[in-house]
């Protein structure tokens, strides 16, 4: 293609101070890694993917596949996402008085590509009756004003109740494939 420049695992940044390789990186909402040391008005490389050895909050238990923020203030990486910029997962886990944590970055601010207000809608259809496992939420769903139920009352209540879950799964299922392919789309699952 004529219009590819690079693969984006890394990008090259302008320093506005100096910069020891292997320190984190943050520019605007993507957290990586400088590749090399530098001093002001230099360019150097900042990698954006692979397996870093990083500083992290301490103390604070770290499990395999936590997500981990980056926060800039303390100059450490942490699991609270309030206030801080998304950067990967943990590749392995990290006791509490450990001061490094080993992060997979992932390039892009998941958070933002991923409320899930914006992929999942409140589910329709509504089911009657309890469900404290008794015999009478058969009855409760026939919705009958007296204590006396017919077969045929029963059934159609049932049916219309099973018509109702169904809706609901499809609804569910239509929710997941959206929910799967925004995880695609943000770079936080491979594609199928």
């Amino acid at each position: 293609m004529k219009n590819f420049i690079q693969d984006g695992k890394s990008l090259p940044v302008a320093l506005s101070g100096t910069v020891v390789s292997g320190a984190v990186a943050k520019i605007g909402s993507l957290v990586g890694v400088y590749s090399q040391s530098g001093d002001n008005g230099d360019s150097v490389e900042v990698s954006f993917e692979g397996v870093y050895e990083v500083a992290k909050e301490a103390p604070l238990v770290i499990s395999q596949g936590d997500r981990l923020y980056w926060d800039a203030g303390a100059s450490k990486m942490t699991k609270t996402s309030a206030g801080n910029t998304f950067a990967g997962f943990a590749a392995a886990a990290a006791l509490s008085a450990a001061t490094v944590v080993e992060i997979k970055l992932v390039a892009g601010d998941s958070s933002a590509s991923l409320s899930a207000s914006a992929y999942v809608a409140p589910l329709s259809g509504t089911l009657t009756g309890t469900t404290d496992d008794t015999i009478e939420d058969v009855a409760d769903i026939a919705l009958s004003t007296s204590d006396t139920y017919s077969d045929a009352a029963v059934n159609s209540a049932v049916n219309a109740a099973i018509l109702d879950v169904n809706l609901q799964l499809k609804e569910l299922q239509v929710k997941q494939e959206e929910i799967l392919d925004a995880l695609v789309a943000a770079g936080l699952m491979a594609a199928s």
